[in-house]
């Protein structure tokens, strides 16, 4: 007879199930479970601890607790689980992490509120993104299933020493599973709603006593949710499918090569966008047409309410995406120490064909930016654990190649929706801006950490990086004019380039105390390279002003941490707390700005100072038999210090607005996550479980003007699961956004030439089925 469970496990299971639930009442939750509950009871005989979690972020295994970085886990097994097969779902189990986008060449990653800047060709990101040690020059490159993977670790704060490559912001790292000496099988079907189906399968095992492989690869469809009332079509669909191919050969204990080859592809409809503010009505800017005017002179009827997920596009709406890579991962050992080498090549190739009035209106035909990426990487390590000490220290080679054609299909009605101001000349036009940018990034770097007292530690580390970008720009000439085109769309050709030295540095001291609780601090400097705008210079007086009016400096970030790192009731419970203070200087982001010349443009520019101040708390708890809880709480307050030259509102008089003391964009205040699974045993070999994820933020501004017409309110995500666990099958059926929650994010201006503010939605209620299967 199984031993009768305290009745508190059963109420949760109720709260659990509420659609209702709120993220008050789970937090409430979260640490009643920790201190309400007697430990007499908590604590029995068959209760399980939580388990030792390894991690890579000082470039060597070490156990999370006793790291003195902010960071947060998400192993592979406990992806599989909860169905997370995307990376646009990662930021629902971690607070503090934005991935917005609605395509590949847009997806962008931020961190407390910094990096989220569009994508531009002649930027990196500042959260560095890293696949098996290779960094992904472009974010979109990321934009794959989560098959066979083995761990996910996202660092917090500026890891530029040991990571470098422009990440003021942070990183994330992937992991892929290795090859294994024995022979195994796992994959997983999932069907649900909206036409979705997945099949994800990988194969392991020995061709020799010295040579293993390992096959695995996924093939993702579902139709789209944004339903185009014009054609009766389904945008934002989904059509995945990749491989990767692995090779390990392990000679003996001191030496292993892994290669790695990868293929995906991916062809939808995925850059669709919906209506989401019409913006202001009226405005005394004369060159300012109101969304409501521009669609009235076009004869369109505005879909005013973006929760009914209604779009009008009369345009084909079509991504393709697909990527080839090649991994090396060499490690060499030999007494205490140990050379790896970690070499990457990748050639990543995008096409968009996008509506860009997202309108029924004939105004513009296609838009968008093909590019052509090809990189290469290679970094050498050396380290070496001595008794008191241990050291790391390295080079970095990295380069690449971006081919890019941005064009614009004008329509026939385009003059018509912007009224007197339209330009009909540009009817049934088309313009072309070609790019040709080439980078070289070089670095060397080095850290240790010195034991110099029984329970003390000191990191220091240091970087130098130098790097250079180089870039051809060219407009051909506008084709299919009816008549003289204005000065702004005039043929261009010019050459730009930067070459720029950026170091970071490290200092962190920590205290172990007597093994179950870990006290930090952490003081810290990175900077991320400058650039370019890839585009054409501005008209000012009918001529181009100098190329160098492109470029945008370089930003540093100055960091400061002070964390604890607890395990609690003999390692039942582990609770981690941080709180940060980041200072960025010369922050890059991206503004539609109203030129001189009444021309918008989307331009890349510096801010001049940005702050990011917060808490975050992490929580993992066993303590009861089968019950875990985890439980993450985020306060963030990211604003702009000074920021005079911010853009304006839509429809402002004014060529620019100051920003100082406002929020970032895509900066919620509160962040909160918490996921509690209850597994039962029904009879030998077969298990019963139940799941319920929540994740809640604050309201925020969907675009970077801070206005009414882009804020967000706040928003929650319920996820449910049950299932039976059958010896080596898995049969789960589950519930995604359980409320239907709206979400949308980013919020932009309408690039028409007229008012209104689109945005990208996120993903509504879906319900399915996973069968998964793992065996020898």
């Amino acid at each position: 007879m199984l031993p009768s469970r305290p009745k508190i496990s059963h109420h949760l299971l109720y709260l659990l199930g509420k659609p209702q639930l709120r993220a008050g009442a789970f937090g409430a939750l979260s640490w009643a479970i920790l201190f309400a509950v007697p430990v007499s009871a908590a604590l029995g005989e068959e209760t399980d601890i939580v388990e030792t979690v390894l991690v890579t972020a000082r470039k060597q295994s070490e156990d999370l607790q006793k790291v003195p970085v902010p960071i947060t886990v998400l192993t592979g097994q406990s992806l599989v689980e909860t169905n997370v097969t995307q990376i646009q779902q990662l930021p629902l189990k971690v607070p503090g992490l934005t991935v917005t986008g609605s395509n590949a060449r847009q997806i962008v990653f931020a961190l407390r509120g910094l990096g989220n800047n569009p994508t531009s060709d002649g930027l990196s990101a500042s959260v560095g993104i890293y696949m098996d040690g290779v960094y992904l020059d472009r974010p979109g490159m990321a934009a794959f299933d989560l098959t066979d993977v083995g761990q996910v670790e996202v660092l917090r704060g500026p890891q530029g020493t040991l990571f470098g490559k422009n990440t003021t912001a942070g990183a994330v790292t992937m992991t892929t599973l290795s090859p294994e000496f024995a022979y195994g099988v796992v994959g997983a079907v999932r069907a649900g709603d909206m036409g979705f189906h997945q099949i994800q399968l990988a194969i392991t095992g020995p061709l020799s006593d010295r040579l293993a492989f390992r096959l695995s690869g996924y093939d993702t469809d579902r139709n789209g949710y944004l339903n185009d009332i014009y054609n009766g079509s389904h945008l934002l669909s989904l059509h995945r499918k990749g491989l990767r191919a692995q090779l390990l050969y392990r000679p003996g204990a001191s030496f292993s090569l892994r290669l790695i080859g990868e293929y995906g592809r991916q062809q939808d409809s995925s850059g669709a966008s919906l209506l989401y503010s019409e913006g202001p009505s009226q405005s005394a800017n004369p060159t300012f047409v109101p969304y409501g005017t521009w669609a009235k002179n076009l004869g369109v009827t505005p879909i005013l309410d973006p929760t009914l997920l209604e779009s009008s596009q009369n345009s084909p709406q079509q991504i393709t995406e697909r990527q080839y890579a090649i991994t090396s991962l060499a490690t060499w050992q030999r007494g205490p120490v140990t050379l790896d080498s970690v070499t990457g090549w990748r050639d990543w190739r995008y096409e968009p064909h996008i509506d860009g009035d997202y309108s029924g209106a004939d105004v513009i035909r296609d838009n968008g930016a093909i590019n052509l990426d090809r990189q290469f990487s290679e970094e050498l390590r050396l380290s070496e654990t001595l008794s008191t000490f241990h050291y790391v220290l390295g080079g970095y080679f990295f380069t690449r190649n971006i081919r890019g054609d941005s064009f614009t299909l004008f329509g026939s009605q385009y003059s018509q929706g912007l009224g007197a101001i339209g330009n009909s000349s540009l009817n049934n036009g088309t313009s072309h801006t070609y790019v040709d940018i080439s980078n070289q990034s070089y670095a060397a770097f080095v850290q240790g950490t010195w034991q110099f007292a029984p329970q003390w530690n000191l990191t220091t580390g240091l970087r130098e990086t130098y790097e250079t970008e180089t870039g051809a720009i060219t407009r051909g000439a506008f084709t299919g004019a009816s008549g003289p085109v204005p000065p702004t769309l005039a043929p261009f050709s010019g050459d730009i380039s930067t070459s720029e030295w950026t170091p970071s540095a490290l200092l962190s001291l920590d205290y172990d105390v007597g093994g179950s609780m870990l006290i930090y601090g952490i003081s810290s400097y990175g900077a991320k390279a400058g650039g370019f705008n890839p585009t054409v210079p501005p008209v000012s007086g009918g001529t181009f002003l100098p190329v160098d009016t492109l470029k945008v400096k370089p930003e540093q970030t100055v960091d400061l941490e002070l964390g604890v790192k607890s395990e609690m009731l003999d390692q039942h419970v582990i609770l981690d707390l941080n709180g940060y203070w980041e200072s960025v200087a010369d922050y890059q982001t991206s503004a539609l700005q109203l030129l001189p010349n009444s021309e918008r443009k989307l331009n890349i520019t510096n801010v001049g100072a940005v702050h990011s101040q917060g808490v975050e708390v992490d929580l993992t708890a066993k303590l009861f038999s089968g019950i875990r809880l985890n439980s993450s709480l985020t306060y963030n307050d990211a604003h702009y210090v000074t920021f005079a030259n911010g853009p304006p509102v839509e429809g402002a008089t004014a060529l620019t607005q100051d920003l100082s003391g406002r929020p970032l964009l895509l900066a919620p205040r509160w962040s909160f996550y918490a996921g509690l699974r209850y597994t039962r045993p029904v009879t030998a070999g077969i298990s019963a479980y139940v799941e319920g994820e929540l994740t809640a933020k604050s309201g925020y501004y969907g675009y970077i003007d801070d206005s009414a017409y882009s804020r967000v309110g706040s928003t929650q995500i319920e996820n449910l699961q049950v299932g039976l666990a059958i010896d080596r099958i898995d049969v789960a059926i589950w519930v995604r956004n359980v409320s239907d929650q709206r979400t949308f994010a980013p919020v932009f201006p309408a690039g028409t030439g007229a008012g209104g503010y689109f945005a990208n939605p996120g993903e509504p209620r879906t319900v399915g089925l996973t069968l998964r299967y793992a065996g020898e």
